[in-house]
């Protein structure tokens, strides 16, 4: 049933859009402002399939129009309906009318032995006897879809909340993970009668703590593989002995090189690849651990010392010079008799230490 709602929007239609590519259909309802604001539509399967083909193969056609909003999702329900999802030739996974898509939890798309469409609960009897199967059952994904899945699914963070994390709690507080005869894996309260008769089993996922036997499998299956790096700069693994190795993908050589930042003063070990793709085009970094040092020295003063290259501006400025000096920067021995000891000065720092009872030489100590 339909339920009241604001009618904000000036316009409220039904509408149908077409793939030009296959012919599907997805009708649904849209309340809008603006009639060419360039909606298409908003089903999950129509998005996929908007991804898939480009915005231009799919068009968008009005069906009817409607003083209210709530008007034009209950003509939406008439047409939308079971048969209507179940048909090949729709994008709609929903029960058409107002809320429609709060009827959907729990359903799922079944196949026949015939090869009819059933769109029914999942705790539907044939279902649960296995008499009819689940659309996507012993699909396989073929190397580049998988490719290309792990490519659009890296750098994605899940961000779990609070109120997430308290209700997960609350559903797995007293029960355990379970599997059945079929493979199939779901939770189930620790006094279960079924776990205890063996009906069922415990199931525990060895993913986090793996075994040495399944070490040893992923070992050989990274054997003849080679991580590669496409142009886009997404990076992968592939068998050595396909052809796009080498032709179609540069390999990824694992050396790791030294680079720091000029301003921040970072210091950085990455990649190769990551060099060229990343911190290259930033003339902030550079290659090497750090600033390279130099000798500079000062006449007026008469000192000399070394510094890092980016501070060699701010000396230039007060009167400083690159390079060693003259020779009465040398460095000479020097005693005291008194204290019985010794170091290594400049010649220019003797006048300053004679004063207080320094000699030259090394003395008898």
């Amino acid at each position: 049933m339909a339920t009241k709602c604001k009618n904000k929007k000036k316009y409220h239609f039904t509408y149908y859009t077409t793939n030009l590519i296959n012919n599907k259909i997805y009708y649904g309802v849209h309340s809008t402002n603006n009639l060419s604001d360039g909606y298409i539509g908003s089903g999950k399967l129509l998005q996929r399939a908007i991804k898939k083909y480009g915005n231009e193969n799919f068009i968008l056609k009005i069906d009817k129009f409607f003083e209210m909003a709530n008007e034009a999702y209950e003509y939406e329900s008439i047409i939308v309906t079971e048969n209507f999802i179940k048909r090949n030739d729709t994008y709609n996974i929903c029960d058409g009318g107002w809320g429609g898509w709060k009827h959907n939890a729990g359903k799922g798309c079944y196949i026949d032995k015939s090869g009819n469409r059933h769109y029914v609960s999942t705790k539907h009897k044939k279902v649960i006897s296995n008499e009819w199967e689940h659309i996507n059952k012993g699909k396989k994904l073929s190397k580049e879809t998988k490719r290309k899945i792990s490519i659009s699914n890296q750098g994605r963070k899940i961000k779990f909340t609070k109120e997430w994390k308290e209700n997960l709690s609350k559903v797995r507080k007293g029960k355990v993970p379970v599997k059945d005869k079929n493979g199939n894996t779901f939770l189930m309260k620790v006094n279960d009668e079924r776990l205890k008769s063996g009906e069922v089993k415990r199931f525990i996922n060895y993913s986090r703590n793996p075994s040495k036997e399944s070490i040893e499998k992923r070992r050989k299956k990274l054997i003849g593989t080679a991580l590669v790096i496409d142009d886009n700069g997404n990076k992968f693994r592939i068998k050595i002995t396909d052809k796009g190795y080498k032709n179609k993908y540069k390999p990824i050589v694992l050396d790791r090189i030294h680079i720091f930042n000029k301003e921040t003063l970072q210091k950085k070990m990455v990649y190769e690849y990551e060099w060229k793709n990343k911190y290259s085009k930033n003339k902030n970094w550079a290659l090497g651990r750090y600033f390279k040092k130099i000798n500079i020295y000062n006449d007026k003063v008469g000192l000399r010392k070394t510094i890092k290259e980016n501070e060699w501006n701010e000396y230039k400025s007060n009167g400083w010079k690159l390079g060693i000096g003259k020779d009465k920067y040398k460095k000479i021995h020097i005693h005291n008799p008194l204290d019985k000891k010794r170091k290594m000065i400049y010649e220019y720092e003797y006048k300053r230490h004679s004063n207080i009872g320094w000699k030259i030489g090394r003395g008898k100590i």
